[in-house]
Formats: structure tokens, C-alpha cells, sequence
């Protein structure tokens, strides 16, 4: 009984500890949070940031509370990277550029993600990988058009079963590029400028991938970033909401 009672006071404590943590992890997420709306209003006029966290007073006894502290805190470190590099992204280019690449890459029905950004599962060998990207599935031959205005900055046509494929890179003037891999086909030229939303190749299945769709990046200083931070043109804050929430799933990749 003795060692019961001391146990229980030991977890007591512990519980205590771990509510204070959960209470400042709290308020860290709030503060990112703001941090990152007020990035999204300098950078596009207005707030897309869709409110979607889940406060400490929201999660009950029965929930697990080191899944909770691992899941704020995997929450907070993904905002503030994303936040820092949109930082700098807008420090460099001094004010709002129309060329971001904002608009839905693909022509079509009901925007959907088949595969998000990060470690995802690989479609051959089953093991977990980095994911470059988001997979946006389409039929084959569907219209790819550029997500922001700027310039053809590579194409490349492989006809190897691996790797991206068909794919094109365009610069855009905030120094930000968009790369769309896995094409069937390739309709514009290095150099070439481009508007947003021309067409610039068709969905197809080339390089690694297991279905047809397009492989879409967006990359800084050649890093790949989080393409759904910047997929925002045209949608309602439900809409995008559901694609982000497909993108955060853990599934198996189509390349």
C-alpha cells in the first residue's frame, strides 16, 4: 500500500509537469501561429492561414499526453521552418511579386493530393522516404499548367522507368521554382517565359511513377519546400483545409 501511495504521488507530479508543458507548448503554437498569419498577409494582402489547432483545454484525460506534447511540438517546429523560409523569401524580394507560384498545376475535376510532402511510403520497395512533393492525380493527357508567371529554367525528357521522368522547372522573379515531374508529354522550351496558368506539358506516368498525375515542387536555394504552403490561389479556406489534410497523410507515394 505504502509503495502504491508513493507511486501514485510520483505520477501526480508527473502529471502536473506535463500539463505545465502542454500549457507553454500551448502558447508557443499560438504565438507561430500569429507569426505565420502576419507572413501570409505581407506576402499576399490577406490572411489564408485556416485555423486549425487544437488547444490544450481541447484534449481530454483519456488522450495520451507524450503523443500530445509530440504532436504539438512536430506542429510548432513544422510552422516555424515554413514561417522562416517564407521570411526570407520576402525579405530578398522587398514586396508582393505576382509570379508566386499560387495556382493549381493541373486541369480537371475536384483538386485532390494523393501523396504529400515528406516522409511518405515508396511505391516499389515499401519503405518509408523523403517525398520532394505533392502527387496530384489526373487522367493521362490532362493539361499542366504553370502555377506562377516566370521562366523555363530546365526541361528534361528521360525515358527511363525511374527517377522524375518528363519534367520542367520554372524560375519565377522571387527566385522561387516550380518543378512538375512524371509528364507524358512537354510543350515549352528553356528560356521561354511563361504566364501563369499556360500550358506547359499533359499529365502522364514517365520516370518512377506508378499512375498517371503530376509530381509538383516548389523549391528555395534548390531545397525542396512544402508546396502547399503556396497552392492557396482559388480556394476556400474549407477547400484548401481538405487538401491539406489529404497531404498530411501518411500513405504511399505514386513515384
Amino acid at each position: 500500500m505504502q509503495r502504491l501511495q508513493e507511486q501514485n504521488r510520483v505520477y501526480a507530479h508527473h502529471i502536473i509537469k506535463m500539463k505545465n508543458e502542454l500549457i507553454s507548448l500551448n502558447q508557443l503554437l499560438t504565438g507561430s501561429e500569429q507569426r505565420e498569419e502576419d507572413l501570409v498577409r505581407k506576402l499576399f494582402g490577406e490572411s489564408n492561414t485556416v485555423k486549425t489547432k487544437k488547444t490544450v483545454t481541447a484534449y481530454s484525460d483519456s488522450d495520451n499526453p507524450h503523443k500530445v506534447i509530440q504532436h504539438l511540438t512536430k506542429k510548432i517546429d513544422g510552422i516555424l521552418t515554413a514561417t522562416r523560409q517564407g521570411e526570407v523569401i520576402y525579405l530578398r524580394s522587398g514586396s508582393y511579386k505576382t509570379s508566386w507560384p499560387m495556382s493549381w498545376p493541373v486541369d480537371g475535376a475536384k483538386p485532390v493530393v494523393a501523396s504529400g510532402f515528406g516522409e511518405r511510403i515508396h511505391p516499389y520497395h515499401k519503405g518509408k522516404y523523403f517525398h520532394a512533393g505533392i502527387d496530384i492525380p489526373a487522367a493521362r493527357g490532362t493539361e499542366v499548367k504553370a502555377a506562377g508567371a516566370g521562366k523555363v529554367s530546365r526541361v528534361l525528357r528521360n525515358s527511363l522507368e525511374s527517377g522524375y521522368g518528363n519534367y520542367v522547372e520554372i524560375t519565377h522573379d522571387t527566385g522561387l521554382v516550380s518543378r512538375y515531374a512524371c509528364l507524358h508529354d512537354i510543350v515549352v522550351r528553356v528560356g521561354q517565359g511563361i504566364n501563369e496558368g499556360q500550358v506547359i506539358g499533359y499529365v502522364g506516368a514517365s520516370g518512377s511513377a506508378v499512375a498517371p498525375h503530376v509530381h509538383f515542387e516548389v523549391l528555395i536555394n534548390n531545397r525542396p519546400v512544402n508546396p502547399m504552403l503556396f497552392l492557396v490561389k482559388g480556394f476556400s479556406a474549407r477547400e484548401y483545409a481538405r487538401l491539406m489534410e489529404e497531404s498530411n497523410n501518411l500513405n504511399q507515394s505514386l513515384d
